[in-house]
Formats: C-alpha cells, sequence, structure tokens
C-alpha cells in the first residue's frame, strides 16, 4: 500500500509539474505578461505543494503503520518455526534501528523511506521556488500595470 499511494502521488506531482512548464512558456515568451495566466501559474504551485505536502505525511505515516506492524508480527510466536519478520528486524538492526513497542515513536526511517523522502522533499522544493518566483512575476506585473496607468 506504501508504494501503491507513493507511486500514485509520484504520478499526480508529475502531471502537476508538467502542466507548470507548460503554462510557463507563454509567461517567459509574452511581451506583456498576462495576469490571469500569472494567477493560473501561481495556483498551480500552491496545489502542487499541498499535494506534495500530502504526499509527505502519507509516505511517513504508512512506514510507522509498517513498522508497527512489523513490531507487532515479532511478538507472535511460530512455535517450530522462525519469524518471518525477523529479516526486516535483522535489515532495520544492521542500520542503527532497533525494533521494538517504541519503534513508531523512535522516527528514524529506514534507508528506503529516507530515499522515498528525498524525492518528495524535491518536489516540495521545487514548488516552493515556483510559487516564490510567480509571486514575484505576479508583484512586478502588476506593478508595471500600476505604473502604467498612474503615468510612469
Amino acid at each position: 500500500m506504501i508504494w501503491s499511494r507513493y507511486n500514485a502521488l509520484l504520478v499526480a506531482n508529475a502531471f502537476v509539474a508538467t502542466l507548470l512548464a507548460a503554462i510557463s512558456g507563454p509567461l517567459t515568451g509574452a511581451k506583456g505578461s498576462n495576469l490571469g495566466l500569472d494567477a493560473i501559474f501561481m495556483l498551480g504551485a500552491i496545489s502542487g505543494l499541498y499535494l506534495t505536502w500530502q504526499w509527505r505525511g502519507l509516505s511517513r505515516a504508512g512506514w510507522a503503520l509498517q513498522r508497527a506492524a512489523v513490531a507487532y508480527a515479532l511478538t507472535f510466536d511460530w512455535s517450530d518455526k522462525p519469524n518471518p519478520f525477523t529479516f526486516y528486524q535483522t535489515w532495520e538492526e544492521d542500520r542503527g534501528v532497533t525494533i521494538g513497542r517504541d519503534l513508531v515513536s523512535l522516527g528514524k526511517p529506514d534507508i528506503i523511506q529516507r530515499y522515498a523522502l528525498r524525492v518528495v522533499n524535491f518536489f516540495l522544493v521545487l514548488y516552493t521556488v515556483v510559487l516564490l518566483a510567480s509571486v514575484a512575476i505576479f508583484a512586478y506585473v502588476v506593478g508595471l500595470h500600476f505604473a502604467v496607468s498612474i503615468g510612469g
């Protein structure tokens, strides 16, 4: 389930980023910028930022739930067979994480989660930069319109 959500949100963010790239051509290529297009660009960046923030939350919660499930499964007695979840426990312990009841509160991500969250953080930074740039362009264009209307 973690990877299904992760991949769905990766595709959604790629779509939003592509859409923003597609409408940035008219923004940068036009002599006089269109305020409506600037506003749409800004809203797209805000939407992408919100979508990515939700993606980050779902990813972190998904991994916490997975770790809680593994910690719980490690308490089962498998009689004559080894517990099939010990491989994850060993894998985590090799990386310095102790799995136990306090694993969820520990909050230390495993290596896969760290790489996945780096992709999420990349989109967070991307949308933040795009939003700041679009606000600056919007303010500049509005300033130009006021200067022209005042006679400056």
